[in-house]
């Protein structure tokens, strides 16, 4: 677990979108800085309940 909370020190923004009308579909968005752990600065999920 301790390895997985590394990943948070680079966060630069992480947004939550929320949609109602889709029958509680969420998205997230984490946005970090240029770091070893991803090759990407924004990654998204979707879910939807």
């Amino acid at each position: 677990m301790a390895h997985n909370l590394k990943v948070f020190k680079y966060v630069e923004l992480l947004n939550v979108e929320y949609f109602k009308d889709l029958n509680l579909y969420y998205i997230i968005n984490y946005y970090s800085q240029i770091n070893f752990n991803f090759k990407d600065t924004k990654l998204m999920k979707e879910f939807n309940f």
